[in-house]
């Protein structure tokens, strides 16, 4: 009986213990409520409804949002960001007033979510999550590392059309996209109160691939699901449950070196428009932006060379200027300028720039 009561003391103390160290950090504004989930390294987000700010989850609540996760892959393993898998989880209340979960592998890489809770439009309240996400290579041996992020939706369940882009493409089945460069986001609504996820423009970093499926499709061990366009949300456990997985592939970081990825989050409550215009600048089908001639003019210079080029060597019949975003690609050729001045350019980020510019300037061709 002695060494039972004993047993039960230690039991109760591991449980007392777990319960402690496995803290949440919670960031409020009058819109928004953000819970950080040490246990489970996820994050629930809320908005707040109506004249009494009731409390609206805009990703799964269940199991402390845990089918909302990060992951990483380093030199070819695949790992997600939780303790369920050895990794050390800790969140941490900023002295800017943001908040982050950081995780670390076994003392070979460090991870840092940072979440800041911004208005949209300057001067309102706090309607939208900036999410920067870091990466560092805290061993002595170079590391490939890739990053990923699955965002577990709920409010574009309650109808047919899952999600919508900048574009104006309904999504309501399995979807994959190479780039997010003319897409941008993906936002839901259930009539009322709708949230977008911004992935491409402004500083959000364009993602390498991103999956629109099956919630339990972005749950499985496969660190990059087989897509079958067309495919339904719906599995026999799961039906009409879609979920986003966001990839940023393949960065080669030596000791101490890191990288960096940034997506945002924005509400709209009450029937109001979502403010993604404030984020990225006003989108159309056709990608035109409202923008100062003097802003634009050496965009489009390069871009008419490209046409002239193009049509010179007979790359295709059709050319459509109108699907380029001018001032878009002015600010990608800024912040270039702006590396290469600083003494220490980014190469990796430089990199990252072109690449962008290029998948625009391909849209000229198709």
């Amino acid at each position: 009986m002695k060494k039972i009561k004993q047993l039960a003391c230690i039991l109760v103390l591991i449980l007392t213990v777990s319960f402690v160290t496995a803290e949440n950090v919670v960031l409020e504004s009058d819109a928004l409520k953000l819970e950080l989930h040490e246990q489970t390294g996820s994050f629930t987000l809320y908005r707040k409804t109506g004249s009494k700010g009731k409390l609206l989850a805009l990703n799964d609540v269940s199991d402390s949002s845990s089918s909302t996760f990060f992951a990483v892959k380093m030199n070819g393993v695949t790992r997600p960001l939780s303790r369920s898998y050895d990794v050390t989880v800790n969140c941490k209340a900023n002295a800017d007033g943001s908040a982050s979960l950081v995780w670390e592998i076994s003392g070979t890489l460090s991870v840092e979510a940072c979440f800041t809770l911004m208005p949209a439009v300057s001067g309102t309240d706090a309607d939208t999550v900036r999410v920067d996400m870091v990466v560092m290579n805290l061993s002595e041996k170079d590391v490939v590392c890739s990053l990923k992020a699955v965002i577990d939706t709920v409010l574009g369940e309650t109808g047919r059309t899952h999600f919508t882009t900048a574009k104006g493409t309904a999504v309501s089945n399995e979807r994959e996209y190479t780039t997010m460069v003319l897409d941008k986001w993906f936002s839901s609504t259930n009539g009322t109160d709708s949230v977008a996820v911004i992935l491409a423009g402004s500083n959000a970093t364009n993602p390498d691939y991103v999956l629109a499926a099956n919630r339990d499709l972005l749950l499985s061990d496969t660190w990059k699901p087989v897509a079958n366009e067309g495919r339904t949300f719906d599995t026999f456990q799961s039906p009409n449950n879609s979920a986003l997985g966001i990839w940023y592939e393949n960065v080669k970081l030596r000791f101490f070196e890191t990288f960096r990825r940034t997506f945002f989050i924005t509400t709209a409550s009450d029937d109001e428009a979502l403010p993604v215009a404030s984020l990225v600048g006003p989108v159309s089908e056709t990608e035109e932006y409202v923008a100062d001639e003097g802003t634009v003019e050496a965009a489009a210079q390069i871009v008419d060379a490209v046409v002239e080029a193009a049509v010179y060597q007979n790359l295709s019949e059709d050319i459509n200027t109108s699907a380029v975003d001018y001032a878009y690609i002015q600010s990608l050729l800024d912040r270039i300028a702006e590396l290469d001045a600083s003494g220490n350019p980014d190469a990796e980020e430089i990199s990252r720039l072109n690449t962008e510019i290029d998948a625009l300037l391909l849209e000229l061709t198709r």
